[in-house]
């Protein structure tokens, strides 16, 4: 059985005073000859005697600690060692006792540090020693005669220890230290590893005993012998975990192992606070929580730390990317990238252009050929908006024209023709793309902004929620739609000042201006910014299918129109804008700019002379020769055979033999289509895109008159479906079919209608989408394109103004052809009357019931003559919405019987 020890102040070392004579440490019989070890003494030394953990000591005999003999850092690579077994471990510094009396001992080997530390005069004898690889030190077992006491012994051990320290190769600071063991150290293997804290637990001593919690003071009292300690943490008093414990929290690790070592299992008696059946001491290492007043104080204040957080890696990503970005938008804008222009691809394409038949670039010769008669109207436009691109004066270049105007062609095409660096941006795929991140990428992608991280957007929006959801603030990690669209516009501004410089000539007589004055005294060398479809809102219920709403939309504009007025003031870049509606535009811009004006250009429809000329320029002489005696064009079975685009051979040497009387016949033809085309363009109008759908049609072999027919018909059928019959849901839409039906009505005869007359009207404000004033509809209808405002000082071809709306027009010309297909449609009148009718009657039924509960509410009040006047007010109400439905409902049994008389 292990004995187990109780302090008691007469036989505890240490607290007796004690001196012994000198003796000489001698060994017994089987350890002075090395032979006699052998390698199951070793294996017993890491496990205690028969590896019961435990060291048994007999009469006379006690145990010592020594720390500081093996680098205690090395011990868990040594004991993890998967290629060996423990005791295979303890067999190999099992080697390192057989040398303990030779003389062969090196001056770093543990042994020899433990024989040092023992002093030849001790008066003991060494019985055992058992090395403790991860503890870094080792137990050593000895005997001591009776007269000799252990207080003595350990006090002189301390004393030659203190004279005359050793230290080892790995701890230069620190010398051997030894102690008496108190208590039972228990020497178990496990991969458990010393540590500065020690949990003390307090057991019984016996099994049927019970054990006492110390307090700090006798816990100070017998630990701090073994060194500095830090802290004493005792059980909070409430806790229900037994056993009960404490913490020892030592400055040092090896204080912590010697204090572990030599007092583990050391039985407390009453007298020094252990209870009558005394306390039992269970020691074992515990990892301290870690603590960081650093981490701690960023955990406690994420109100303070996630904004710096925040700003940080705004910080990082400015310094890493926008130089990035920046290079992209540059070689965007110089058309670094793009292939048409480089070297080897107009190489390639003037070595090849021999070897494709000249039939496929005709037709579009015959296009530039006939959109030149178009520049020759305009070619006063073209001509002053090339001056206007040489002037120093700081103002926006608005263009204005309706949707199929030209407006774009003109400008990129003449005006811009040959001219280097010109970035163009269109709005309106912009804000029709699905989704805030969409947007940004479409814009990105319009200047040439990369790289771009849509995606981290929508994760640090979800960031931002989770912790305004825990802490209350927001983190500011995610960017607001109008932050992202500034920076992608900073970015551009900043690469378009670079391109303008980089033209810069440093040797000539402006070397000495500074950037910015040569920027404004060389307006030829900036590039062109040409913002198209400006002011572009997205289609009435865009916002519910995923693309940006009206406010979104707005955000957009605004910041494009910022964006044009700071390039402008600065003299970093021209800025050209193609917009729809003048006024609009006028209003918009003048919020950035309050102060200056700006120079417009209006393109109307073209006239009909020159719109015949157009269509004729598109018609080539083949196209002529192929109309019959009726009019018709029509292809020959030869030149069908030969119409493939490699029988060019064949189309031309037929072209060669043109007779005079041929070309005699082809100018008739043209004549006779000149006449025709005199019919059909006052019915088709002169927008630019219309012309080219009948040009396409006549060229295909088709009859202009029938070609206007069916443009007409197609556009009816358009209207129908998008504003009669549409199956757009009322949420989704700010006008309704019957107030549509009722602008195609007014517009069908005479191609316009008073602005005021319109939204007065009971047919048009009785009929709207319930919460949405006549006015908002009329705009939205503008939107659609099925109507146009023109204000009160608007003169076509002239210069912008924003005065208020004076009249309503035509979307298109050709609608007013369109209009009047489907006003004459007797079916589709009356399906439309009856709508407009319900609508009115249910309007009127509706003031009855509010009038009826007004006077129900009167009715108990009782007749005064305060309250006669409103009573009869409310029953002539009553009497003439009465009146009004039964009208109504007659008219609306009329139109019926159209209904359903029609096919």
């Amino acid at each position: 059985m292990i004995p187990r020890r109780t302090l008691n102040p007469a036989k505890t070392p240490g607290l007796q005073p004690g001196v012994l004579a000198p003796r000489n440490i001698r060994l017994l019989p089987h350890y002075r000859n090395p032979a006699t070890w052998t390698s199951r003494a070793w294996e017993s030394s890491s496990t205690g005697q028969k590896k019961s953990g435990h060291i048994e000591t007999g009469q006379n005999e006690r145990v010592l600690f020594f720390d500081n003999l093996f680098p205690r850092k090395l011990s868990p690579i040594l004991l993890r060692r998967p290629f060996q077994s423990q005791s295979a471990n303890d067999n190999d510094i099992a080697e390192l006792l057989k040398r303990f009396n030779t003389a062969t001992l090196g001056p770093t080997d543990p042994i020899r540090l433990l024989k040092r530390s023992l002093p030849e005069d001790l008066p003991v004898e060494v019985s055992q020693i058992l090395l403790r690889l991860k503890d870094g030190g080792a137990f050593v077992k000895f005997r001591y005669p009776p007269e000799a006491t252990l207080g003595d012994i350990e006090t002189n051990l301390h004393k030659y220890q203190e004279s005359r320290p050793v230290k080892p190769w790995f701890s230069p600071f620190r010398g051997v230290r030894a102690n008496l063991v108190q208590g039972v150290p228990w020497l178990e293997d496990l991969l458990r590893f010393p540590k500065r804290r020690i949990k003390v637990e307090f057991v019984p001593a016996d099994a049927d005993g019970h054990a006492v919690e110390l307090s700090q003071e006798h816990l100070y009292s017998l630990f701090r012998r073994y060194g500095k300690i830090a802290e004493i943490a005792s059980q909070a008093s409430d806790s229900k975990i037994t056993p009960r414990f404490a913490y020892m929290d030592f400055t040092n690790t090896r204080d912590a192992i010697m204090a572990r070592n030599c007092l583990h299992g050391l039985v407390v008696d009453a007298a020094h606070g252990g209870g009558k059946s005394g306390t039992m001491l269970r020691l074992s290492y515990e990892e301290r929580p870690k603590t960081n007043w650093f981490w701690n104080w960023v955990k406690s204040h994420p109100r303070v730390v996630i904004p710096i957080i925040a700003a940080v890696v705004a910080a990082v990503t400015v310094a890493v990317f926008d130089p990035i970005r920046t290079f992209f938008v540059k070689m965007h804008i110089q058309g670094t990238f793009n292939l048409a222009n480089s070297k080897l691809y107009r190489w390639f394409k003037s070595q090849t252009s021999d070897l494709l038949p000249p039939g496929l670039g005709k037709r579009k010769n015959d296009e530039q050929k006939s959109l030149g008669t178009i520049w020759e109207h305009r070619k006063e436009m073209i001509k002053k908006i090339r001056t206007w691109l040489l002037e120093q004066a700081e103002s926006i270049i608005v263009i204005q024209g309706p949707r199929g105007s030209g407006k774009k062609e003109l400008l990129l095409d003449q005006a811009l023709a040959g001219r280097e660096h010109v970035v163009v941006v269109d709005i309106k795929p912009i804000i029709d793309a699905r989704g805030e991140s969409a947007t940004i990428r479409k814009l990105a992608q319009a200047v040439g902004y990369r790289p771009i991280f849509s995606w981290a957007n929508s994760m640090s929006s979800i960031l931002d929620m989770a912790v305004q959801s825990t802490t209350g603030v927001k983190s500011g990690f995610s960017e607001t739609l109008e932050s992202q669209i500034a920076k992608i516009l900073h970015t551009t501004s900043a690469a378009l000042k670079k391109v303008a410089l980089s033209r810069r000539d440093d040797d000539g007589v402006d070397r000495n201006l500074s950037d910015d004055a040569w920027l404004e005294a060389h307006p030829e060398k900036r590039p062109v910014v040409v913002v198209d479809n400006f002011l572009h809102t997205p289609a009435t219920g865009a916002a519910n299918g995923g693309n940006l709403g009206d406010e979104s939309a707005r955000v957009l504009n605004d910041k494009m129109s910022e964006w044009a007025a700071t390039m402008v003031h600065n003299n970093v870049a021209h800025v050209v804008v193609l917009v729809e509606d003048g006024a609009a535009a006028s209003k918009a811009l003048s919020k950035s700019m309050p102060d200056q004006g700006f120079k417009s250009v209006t393109l109307g429809d073209l006239s009909p002379e020159v719109a015949k000329n157009f269509i004729l320029g598109h018609l080539d002489d083949n196209a002529l020769e192929r109309r019959n005696a009726d009019g018709e064009i029509t292809l020959g079975e030869k030149e069908k055979e030969d119409s493939g685009p490699f029988n060019w051979l064949t189309r031309r040497k037929m072209n060669e033999e043109k007779s005079p009387s041929k070309d005699q016949a082809a100018r008739e033809k043209r004549e006779v289509l000149s006449r025709e085309l005199d019919q059909c363009i006052p019915v088709l109008g002169g927008r630019l895109n219309d012309l080219e759908l009948l040009a396409r049609r006549i060229r295909s072999g088709q009859n202009p008159q029938d070609a206007v027919e069916e443009i007409i018909s197609g556009s009816s059928s358009d209207l129908l479906k998008s504003f009669l019959l549409t199956k757009k849901k009322e949420a989704d839409r700010k006008w309704s079919p019957e107030q549509a039906w009722y602008l195609i009505q007014k517009l069908a005869a005479a191609g316009s209608a008073r602005y005021n007359e319109v939204v007065a009207d009971g047919r048009f404000t009785g009929t709207g989408v319930p919460g949405v004033p006549p006015e908002e509809a009329v705009e939205s209808l503008v939107g659609e394109e099925l109507v146009a405002l023109r204000g009160s000082g608007d003169q076509e071809g002239n210069k912008i103004t924003a005065g208020r709306p004076a009249s309503i027009r035509l979307g298109r010309p050709v609608y007013q052809a369109a209009f009047r297909a489907l006003s004459e449609d007797r079916a589709l009148e009356a399906k439309m009357e009856m709508g407009i009718l319900m609508k009115q009657v249910a309007a009127a039924n509706k003031g009855i019931e509010s009038a009826e509960k007004e006077l129900a509410l009167l009715s108990q009040v009782g007749k005064s003559r305060e309250t006669a006047g409103r009573v009869e007010y409310l029953m002539r109400k009553i009497e003439g919405a009465h009146n009004g439905i039964e009208q109504k409902e007659k008219k609306m049994g009329a139109w019926k019987g159209v209904f359903e008389g029609s096919d």
